[in-house]
């Protein structure tokens, strides 16, 4: 059995207790031991919490019309461009607008999306189906595979964040997937800014590109420590995972080092170099 304590802003915590119900795992019984607050419940209604999977849907041209106006990206994120198509004239919140010049969710996306890859999106809607094509800065469009499938990720995770209203929370897994390097960088750089906006983002990630990229932030002042919060999860030989608290210096250096965590890089660098 394992336990998720969940509280708002220090008001008594509601707890789920799971219990699986055969060795196989395929049922689960969850018990809860209170009613959630009223407060809580809003965080975590559907209009403010949302979550991208790793199973996400990036690169494909048709996208469904989404016939469940109560789950606003699906459940693997299948109608995060029906989302788009459906809201992309709205005015966002004004802590979300981070581009001068426009208001909307399509044009806050864009801006984002032409700065990090240098491409629009453009959705046109077709009967029952979406259809997605890139722009470039010269006007030609292309089909999603026809670029990076990166952008295409990218794309729904800078969507999810926008849609996002503040005070509510984005869970994204893997919001690196098929990005390379500098693209990874730059996307944590957005994503916090959209965290200082008054938005939670909780990512899972195997990025060290992601984690470097938070430490560079704390070290130039712009999260601040008590901002981020960062685990790593590891399992024992007993196959259970454990989270361990990862602690940073306000210069952005690792308190609590914890051997095996994101260090593959100077391992191939002391090899090359003979040390």
């Amino acid at each position: 059995s394992y336990e998720i304590c969940i509280s708002y802003h220090g008001e008594d915590p509601t707890r789920l207790c799971f219990t699986p119900g055969d060795d196989s795992f395929q049922t689960t019984f969850v018990e809860q031991s209170a009613d959630a607050s009223p407060n809580l419940l809003g965080v975590l209604g559907s209009e403010n919490l949302l979550y991208l999977p790793a199973t996400r849907p990036g690169g494909a041209y048709m996208h469904p019309v989404n016939p469940d106006s109560e789950n606003k990206l699906g459940c693997n994120g299948e109608f995060v461009i029906d989302y788009y198509a459906k809201h992309r004239l709205d005015t966002l919140d004004a802590a979300l607008i981070l581009a001068p010049g426009t208001q909307t969710l399509e044009g806050q996306v864009n801006y984002q999306l032409d700065r990090l890859t240098g491409y629009r999106l453009v959705v046109e809607t077709v009967g029952s189906n979406h259809y997605v094509k890139y722009e470039t800065r010269s006007g030609k469009q292309l089909l999603p595979y026809h670029v990076g499938t990166g952008v295409s990720f990218m794309t729904e995770v800078i969507i999810a964040c926008f849609a996002t209203p503040k005070g509510g929370m984005v869970i994204t897994e893997n919001p690196e997937i098929h990005l390379h390097p500098k693209a990874q960088a730059e996307l944590i750089d957005f994503m916090a800014k959209i965290a200082k906006a008054g938005v939670q983002i909780i990512i899972e990630s195997h990025s060290d590109h992601l984690f470097n990229g938070i430490r560079r932030l704390i070290s130039q002042e712009k999260l601040a420590l008590s901002d981020v919060a960062v685990y790593n999860f590891r399992q024992d030989g007993n196959g259970l995972t454990h989270a361990e608290p990862v602690e940073f210096t306000p210069q952005g250096g690792i308190q609590s080092y914890i051997p095996g965590m994101f260090e593959q890089f100077d391992i191939d660098l002391d090899a090359i170099l003979k040390l």
